[in-house]
Protein backbone atom coordinates (compact mmCIF):
# COMPACT_ATOMS: atom_id res chain seq x y z
CA UNK A 1 0.00 0.00 0.00
CA UNK A 2 1.43 3.35 -1.08
CA UNK A 3 1.99 5.98 1.45
CA UNK A 4 1.00 8.81 -0.54
CA UNK A 5 -2.04 7.64 -0.77
CA UNK A 6 -4.01 10.78 -0.79
CA UNK A 7 -1.90 12.73 -3.59
CA UNK A 8 -5.67 13.96 -5.37
CA UNK A 9 -6.12 15.88 -2.58
CA UNK A 10 -2.34 17.93 -2.56
CA UNK A 11 -2.06 17.56 1.12
CA UNK A 12 -0.07 14.87 1.06
CA UNK A 13 3.17 16.68 2.86
CA UNK A 14 0.06 17.13 5.92
CA UNK A 15 -0.99 13.98 5.69
CA UNK A 16 0.82 9.89 6.16
CA UNK A 17 -1.63 7.02 5.75
CA UNK A 18 -0.70 3.51 6.16
CA UNK A 19 -2.15 0.26 7.68
CA UNK A 20 -1.59 -1.23 11.33
CA UNK A 21 -2.47 -5.03 11.63
CA UNK A 22 -2.36 -6.33 15.10
CA UNK A 23 -3.41 -10.31 16.71
CA UNK A 24 -7.43 -8.75 16.75
CA UNK A 25 -7.62 -5.91 14.36
CA UNK A 26 -6.46 -4.42 10.99
CA UNK A 27 -6.91 -0.59 10.77
CA UNK A 28 -6.03 2.25 8.20
CA UNK A 29 -4.52 4.80 10.36
CA UNK A 30 -4.23 8.59 9.02
CA UNK A 31 -1.82 11.26 11.12
CA UNK A 32 -2.37 14.50 10.87
CA UNK A 33 -0.45 17.34 12.63
CA UNK A 34 -2.07 18.50 15.62
CA UNK A 35 -1.50 21.82 13.55
CA UNK A 36 -4.33 21.02 11.31
CA UNK A 37 -7.54 21.68 12.91
CA UNK A 38 -9.97 18.66 13.86
CA UNK A 39 -13.33 19.62 13.99
CA UNK A 40 -14.90 18.48 17.15
CA UNK A 41 -19.06 19.14 16.24
CA UNK A 42 -17.93 16.62 12.85
CA UNK A 43 -16.47 14.13 15.31
CA UNK A 44 -19.41 13.85 17.24
CA UNK A 45 -21.65 13.93 14.07
CA UNK A 46 -19.79 10.59 13.31
CA UNK A 47 -19.88 8.79 16.61
CA UNK A 48 -23.56 9.56 17.33
CA UNK A 49 -24.64 8.98 13.83
CA UNK A 50 -24.56 5.30 12.64
CA UNK A 51 -23.87 6.41 9.17
CA UNK A 52 -24.25 4.21 6.25
CA UNK A 53 -21.56 4.13 3.89
CA UNK A 54 -19.01 5.67 6.36
CA UNK A 55 -16.14 3.48 7.94
CA UNK A 56 -16.48 4.88 12.07
CA UNK A 57 -13.26 5.98 13.39
CA UNK A 58 -11.57 6.38 16.08
CA UNK A 59 -9.16 9.44 17.32
CA UNK A 60 -5.77 9.58 19.50
CA UNK A 61 -3.48 12.23 20.01
CA UNK A 62 0.24 11.42 21.47
CA UNK A 63 2.67 14.23 21.55
CA UNK A 64 2.34 16.31 18.27
CA UNK A 65 0.18 14.02 16.15
CA UNK A 66 -3.73 13.17 15.43
CA UNK A 67 -4.06 9.25 14.72
CA UNK A 68 -7.48 8.35 13.37
CA UNK A 69 -8.05 4.92 13.02
CA UNK A 70 -10.51 3.06 10.62
CA UNK A 71 -11.33 -0.41 11.57
CA UNK A 72 -11.17 -2.74 7.79
CA UNK A 73 -10.79 -6.09 8.89
CA UNK A 74 -13.11 -8.29 6.62
CA UNK A 75 -13.13 -5.39 4.01
CA UNK A 76 -11.47 -5.57 0.35
CA UNK A 77 -10.56 -1.86 -1.06
CA UNK A 78 -12.44 -0.91 -4.65
CA UNK A 79 -9.62 -1.31 -6.25
CA UNK A 80 -8.74 -4.82 -5.71
CA UNK A 81 -12.19 -5.46 -6.26
CA UNK A 82 -12.29 -3.88 -9.92
CA UNK A 83 -9.09 -5.57 -10.97
CA UNK A 84 -10.14 -8.93 -9.95
CA UNK A 85 -14.32 -9.21 -10.70
CA UNK A 86 -16.16 -8.96 -13.59
CA UNK A 87 -19.57 -6.45 -13.10
CA UNK A 88 -22.69 -6.84 -14.69
CA UNK A 89 -24.17 -3.26 -15.18
CA UNK A 90 -26.51 -3.19 -12.42
CA UNK A 91 -23.58 -4.27 -10.11
CA UNK A 92 -21.65 -1.51 -10.99
CA UNK A 93 -24.15 1.43 -11.09
CA UNK A 94 -25.21 0.24 -7.53
CA UNK A 95 -21.58 0.85 -5.96
CA UNK A 96 -21.12 4.04 -7.78
CA UNK A 97 -25.15 4.95 -6.64
CA UNK A 98 -23.88 4.03 -3.30
CA UNK A 99 -20.96 6.58 -3.60
CA UNK A 100 -22.70 9.14 -4.60
CA UNK A 101 -25.57 8.80 -1.87
CA UNK A 102 -22.89 9.11 0.76
CA UNK A 103 -21.32 12.24 -0.77
CA UNK A 104 -24.83 13.90 -1.39
CA UNK A 105 -26.48 13.19 2.19
CA UNK A 106 -23.36 14.66 3.73
CA UNK A 107 -24.40 18.27 4.16
CA UNK A 108 -27.34 16.91 6.28
CA UNK A 109 -24.90 16.11 8.99
CA UNK A 110 -22.72 18.98 8.71
CA UNK A 111 -19.91 16.93 6.71
CA UNK A 112 -18.16 18.38 4.08
CA UNK A 113 -18.23 16.87 0.59
CA UNK A 114 -14.49 17.66 -0.23
CA UNK A 115 -13.12 15.38 2.84
CA UNK A 116 -13.99 12.37 1.45
CA UNK A 117 -11.11 10.25 0.60
CA UNK A 118 -12.13 9.51 -3.19
CA UNK A 119 -9.50 6.78 -3.93
CA UNK A 120 -10.22 3.61 -5.02
CA UNK A 121 -7.55 2.12 -2.68
CA UNK A 122 -9.18 3.57 0.17
CA UNK A 123 -12.71 2.79 -0.30
CA UNK A 124 -14.00 -0.49 0.93
CA UNK A 125 -15.97 -3.24 0.40
CA UNK A 126 -17.16 -5.86 2.67
CA UNK A 127 -16.31 -9.69 1.78
CA UNK A 128 -19.98 -10.94 1.47
CA UNK A 129 -21.07 -7.97 -0.04
CA UNK A 130 -20.81 -5.21 -2.48
CA UNK A 131 -21.72 -1.87 -0.49
CA UNK A 132 -19.14 0.33 -0.47
CA UNK A 133 -17.19 2.38 2.64
CA UNK A 134 -15.79 5.59 2.62
CA UNK A 135 -13.51 7.43 4.39
CA UNK A 136 -13.97 10.73 5.79
CA UNK A 137 -11.62 12.73 7.21
CA UNK A 138 -13.15 15.63 10.47
CA UNK A 139 -10.74 18.23 9.31
CA UNK A 140 -11.15 21.72 8.16
CA UNK A 141 -12.32 22.03 4.69
CA UNK A 142 -9.68 20.20 2.24
CA UNK A 143 -9.12 22.37 -0.78
CA UNK A 144 -9.83 19.57 -3.07
CA UNK A 145 -9.18 19.85 -6.71
CA UNK A 146 -12.55 20.76 -8.63
CA UNK A 147 -12.18 17.90 -10.93
CA UNK A 148 -11.63 15.16 -8.02
CA UNK A 149 -15.18 13.28 -8.18
CA UNK A 150 -14.60 13.55 -12.38
CA UNK A 151 -11.54 11.60 -12.34
CA UNK A 152 -12.67 9.28 -9.72
CA UNK A 153 -15.52 8.27 -11.63
CA UNK A 154 -13.44 8.07 -14.90
CA UNK A 155 -10.72 5.66 -13.83
CA UNK A 156 -13.73 3.30 -11.98
CA UNK A 157 -15.01 3.39 -15.46
CA UNK A 158 -12.29 3.37 -17.38
CA UNK A 159 -10.88 0.70 -16.24
CA UNK A 160 -13.96 -2.06 -15.00
CA UNK A 161 -14.35 -5.19 -16.75
CA UNK A 162 -18.11 -6.18 -17.42
CA UNK A 163 -19.40 -9.70 -18.10
CA UNK A 164 -19.17 -10.53 -21.52
CA UNK A 165 -23.09 -9.80 -22.31
CA UNK A 166 -22.47 -6.36 -20.90
CA UNK A 167 -19.92 -5.39 -23.53
CA UNK A 168 -22.50 -4.66 -26.55
CA UNK A 169 -23.84 -2.50 -24.25
CA UNK A 170 -23.23 1.56 -24.38
CA UNK A 171 -24.05 2.58 -20.92
CA UNK A 172 -20.33 3.28 -20.36
CA UNK A 173 -19.89 5.47 -22.98
CA UNK A 174 -23.39 7.00 -22.08
CA UNK A 175 -21.69 7.42 -17.96
CA UNK A 176 -18.24 9.31 -19.61
CA UNK A 177 -20.05 11.31 -21.76
CA UNK A 178 -22.01 13.10 -19.25
CA UNK A 179 -18.96 12.62 -16.72
CA UNK A 180 -16.51 15.00 -19.34
CA UNK A 181 -19.73 17.76 -20.26
CA UNK A 182 -19.17 20.62 -18.38
CA UNK A 183 -22.61 20.92 -17.13
CA UNK A 184 -21.02 18.22 -14.68
CA UNK A 185 -21.75 18.11 -11.06
CA UNK A 186 -22.46 16.05 -8.01
CA UNK A 187 -26.79 16.93 -7.64
CA UNK A 188 -26.49 16.58 -11.69
CA UNK A 189 -24.55 13.19 -12.02
CA UNK A 190 -26.91 11.58 -9.19
CA UNK A 191 -29.94 12.19 -10.91
CA UNK A 192 -28.60 11.14 -14.52
CA UNK A 193 -27.36 8.03 -12.57
CA UNK A 194 -31.10 7.62 -11.22
CA UNK A 195 -32.48 7.96 -14.51
CA UNK A 196 -30.05 5.35 -16.25
CA UNK A 197 -30.60 2.74 -13.24
CA UNK A 198 -34.86 2.84 -14.13
CA UNK A 199 -34.02 2.61 -17.58
CA UNK A 200 -32.31 -0.17 -16.65
CA UNK A 201 -34.77 -2.07 -14.43
CA UNK A 202 -37.50 -1.12 -17.22
CA UNK A 203 -35.48 -3.12 -19.74
CA UNK A 204 -35.33 -5.95 -17.05
CA UNK A 205 -38.83 -5.67 -16.46
CA UNK A 206 -39.12 -6.39 -20.28
CA UNK A 207 -37.39 -9.08 -20.53
CA UNK A 208 -38.86 -11.09 -17.83
CA UNK A 209 -41.78 -10.98 -19.65
CA UNK A 210 -40.57 -12.29 -22.37
CA UNK A 211 -38.91 -15.25 -20.58
CA UNK A 212 -42.41 -15.98 -18.92
CA UNK A 213 -43.88 -15.78 -21.89
CA UNK A 214 -42.38 -18.25 -23.89
CA UNK A 215 -41.64 -20.44 -20.75
CA UNK A 216 -45.65 -20.49 -20.35
CA UNK A 217 -46.52 -21.11 -24.20
CA UNK A 218 -43.70 -23.73 -24.06
CA UNK A 219 -45.28 -25.51 -21.18
CA UNK A 220 -49.16 -25.27 -23.12
CA UNK A 221 -47.17 -27.17 -25.85
CA UNK A 222 -45.37 -29.96 -23.53
CA UNK A 223 -49.15 -30.51 -22.18
CA UNK A 224 -50.44 -31.46 -25.10
CA UNK A 225 -47.87 -33.11 -26.75
CA UNK A 226 -47.89 -35.58 -22.89
CA UNK A 227 -51.74 -36.11 -24.12
CA UNK A 228 -51.23 -36.51 -27.60
CA UNK A 229 -48.09 -38.58 -29.29
CA UNK A 230 -49.61 -36.91 -32.90
CA UNK A 231 -48.74 -33.30 -31.70
CA UNK A 232 -45.14 -34.19 -31.37
CA UNK A 233 -44.46 -33.43 -35.37
CA UNK A 234 -46.02 -30.17 -34.95
CA UNK A 235 -44.69 -28.87 -31.70
CA UNK A 236 -40.64 -29.41 -33.37
CA UNK A 237 -41.86 -26.91 -36.20
CA UNK A 238 -43.29 -24.29 -34.06
CA UNK A 239 -41.21 -21.19 -33.35
CA UNK A 240 -41.85 -18.67 -30.76
CA UNK A 241 -40.91 -14.93 -32.41
CA UNK A 242 -41.86 -11.75 -30.59
CA UNK A 243 -42.92 -8.73 -32.04
CA UNK A 244 -39.54 -7.83 -33.58
CA UNK A 245 -39.18 -6.85 -37.39
CA UNK A 246 -35.77 -8.14 -37.92
CA UNK A 247 -36.65 -11.53 -36.63
CA UNK A 248 -35.89 -14.17 -39.63
CA UNK A 249 -37.45 -17.68 -38.74
CA UNK A 250 -35.79 -20.54 -39.83
CA UNK A 251 -37.10 -22.06 -43.59
CA UNK A 252 -39.95 -24.79 -42.94
CA UNK A 253 -40.65 -23.35 -39.36
CA UNK A 254 -44.65 -22.11 -38.70
CA UNK A 255 -44.20 -18.90 -36.49
CA UNK A 256 -46.06 -18.45 -33.42
CA UNK A 257 -46.04 -14.71 -32.71
CA UNK A 258 -46.22 -13.17 -29.21
CA UNK A 259 -46.97 -9.62 -28.76
CA UNK A 260 -44.95 -7.78 -26.24
CA UNK A 261 -47.78 -5.40 -23.84
CA UNK A 262 -45.31 -4.44 -21.93
CA UNK A 263 -44.58 -1.28 -23.33
CA UNK A 264 -48.34 -0.62 -23.27
CA UNK A 265 -48.52 -1.10 -19.22
CA UNK A 266 -45.53 1.99 -18.97
CA UNK A 267 -47.28 4.10 -21.45
CA UNK A 268 -50.58 4.04 -19.50
CA UNK A 269 -48.85 4.49 -16.27
CA UNK A 270 -46.97 7.40 -17.45
CA UNK A 271 -50.32 8.82 -19.06
CA UNK A 272 -52.51 8.48 -16.11
CA UNK A 273 -49.36 10.35 -14.05
CA UNK A 274 -49.25 12.98 -16.63
CA UNK A 275 -53.03 13.55 -16.75
CA UNK A 276 -54.00 13.73 -12.77
CA UNK A 277 -56.13 16.23 -13.41
CA UNK A 278 -57.89 15.67 -16.07
CA UNK A 279 -58.67 11.98 -14.82
CA UNK A 280 -59.86 14.26 -11.90
CA UNK A 281 -62.18 15.85 -14.19
CA UNK A 282 -63.52 12.96 -15.42
CA UNK A 283 -64.29 11.34 -12.10
CA UNK A 284 -65.55 14.68 -10.89
CA UNK A 285 -68.26 15.18 -13.78
CA UNK A 286 -69.32 11.00 -12.94
CA UNK A 287 -70.12 12.03 -9.27
CA UNK A 288 -71.70 15.19 -10.04
CA UNK A 289 -73.95 13.30 -12.55
CA UNK A 290 -74.85 10.78 -10.01
CA UNK A 291 -75.47 13.18 -7.53
CA UNK A 292 -77.86 15.35 -9.77
CA UNK A 293 -79.99 12.14 -10.76
CA UNK A 294 -80.48 11.35 -7.57
CA UNK A 295 -81.93 14.90 -6.40
CA UNK A 296 -83.76 14.98 -9.27
CA UNK A 297 -85.11 11.09 -8.07
CA UNK A 298 -88.76 12.04 -7.11
CA UNK A 299 -89.24 14.34 -10.03
CA UNK A 300 -88.21 11.81 -12.56
CA UNK A 301 -90.90 9.55 -10.53
CA UNK A 302 -93.69 11.73 -10.97
CA UNK A 303 -93.45 11.74 -14.75
CA UNK A 304 -92.81 7.35 -14.26
CA UNK A 305 -94.70 6.14 -11.63
CA UNK A 306 -92.74 2.66 -12.07
CA UNK A 307 -90.05 2.52 -9.99
CA UNK A 308 -88.21 -0.50 -10.96
CA UNK A 309 -88.00 1.06 -14.69
CA UNK A 310 -86.92 4.16 -13.31
CA UNK A 311 -84.13 2.56 -11.19
CA UNK A 312 -83.25 0.71 -14.15
CA UNK A 313 -82.96 3.44 -16.17
CA UNK A 314 -80.56 5.39 -14.13
CA UNK A 315 -78.55 2.28 -14.02
CA UNK A 316 -77.73 2.06 -17.19
CA UNK A 317 -76.99 5.77 -17.70
CA UNK A 318 -74.44 5.45 -14.62
CA UNK A 319 -73.24 2.57 -16.53
CA UNK A 320 -72.60 4.03 -19.58
CA UNK A 321 -70.65 6.69 -18.34
CA UNK A 322 -68.49 4.91 -16.59
CA UNK A 323 -67.74 3.16 -19.25
CA UNK A 324 -67.09 6.13 -21.05
CA UNK A 325 -65.09 7.31 -18.49
CA UNK A 326 -63.19 4.14 -18.39
CA UNK A 327 -61.96 4.47 -22.39
CA UNK A 328 -60.97 8.18 -21.87
CA UNK A 329 -58.62 6.65 -18.98
CA UNK A 330 -56.99 3.66 -20.62
CA UNK A 331 -57.39 5.30 -24.30
CA UNK A 332 -53.49 5.75 -25.46
CA UNK A 333 -52.29 7.65 -28.22
CA UNK A 334 -49.44 5.44 -29.27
Amino acid sequence: MNNNLLKDFKIEDRFKVYFDHDLTSNNLVVEISVDYQVLDYQIQMLERNSLEGIIPLTIIQKNSLFYMKYEVEDKVPLSQILENKRFSRDELLRIIEKIIDVLVASKDYLLYESNFVLNNDLIFLGCDSLKPEMIYLPVNKIKNSSNGLKEFLKEIFLSVSLVDKEKKDDFIQKILDFINSESFNLHKFDKFLKGLKESSEKEDYQLENWVSKEYEIQSQFQSLLDNDDSLETSFNNIEVVYDQEDENPKEGKNILRIEDNSEEFFDRYEWLKNNKLKVGILLLIQILIVITLLVLKDTILKINEDSITTYIGLIIIITSLDVILVKNIFKISR
